[in-house]
């Protein structure tokens, strides 16, 4: 199925060194249905994501954009240079994270996956012991989703998407597979 895939480019952030990987994003291009189809799933996911957000979440988020958090940041910046208090502010890049999440910790192991859990988890370069504790975790508690309780079939149409999907680099010619 063509959703599950596309063409990955990458986005110069216009600063930095267009040469150097972090000063670039990557954007995955794909079949134009898969957009609405993934609209829809995301209903299915709404009250699921709303339960694992903090109440102080700014962005990504109905309503919850970060013009109130940028604001906070000024005035608190503002009150601690007329106070003559030392600060700091920390952001953190979530997004970078999300790279790293094992998907199968969220959605369980792909569709028709042969492999025990902890020997398809070693496979993806775990260590045996965080494999086993891992696969040990999900069997006991299922997936994320399955926590959540969200819908099975929207648990398992998520888990379809993630199952055997691929994207191709830029001009490369050949498919990189999930």
């Amino acid at each position: 199925m063509q959703w599950r895939g596309g063409r990955l480019v990458d986005l110069w952030k216009s600063k930095g060194s267009p040469l150097d990987c972090a000063m670039s994003r990557g954007l995955l291009i794909s079949d134009h249905m898969s957009k609405p189809f993934s609209a829809l799933l995301k209903d299915g996911l709404e009250d699921a994501y709303s339960k694992l957000l903090p109440q102080k979440q700014f962005g990504c988020t109905a309503g919850g954009g970060t013009y109130f958090a940028n604001h906070l940041t000024r005035s608190f910046i503002d009150y601690c240079k007329l106070q003559n208090l030392s600060m700091f502010v920390l952001f953190l890049d979530l997004e970078k994270a999300f790279d790293y999440t094992i998907r199968e910790f969220l959605i369980g192991l792909p569709q028709g996956c042969l492999l025990e859990p902890e020997s398809y988890l070693q496979s993806l370069g775990l260590d045996d012991d965080v494999a086993k504790e891992l696969a040990r975790e999900v069997r006991h508690f299922g997936s994320l989703l399955e926590q959540l309780g969200v819908d099975p079939k929207v648990a398992a149409l998520v888990n379809s998407l993630h199952s055997n999907s691929w994207f191709r680099y830029s001009d490369l010619p050949t498919d990189c597979s999930s």
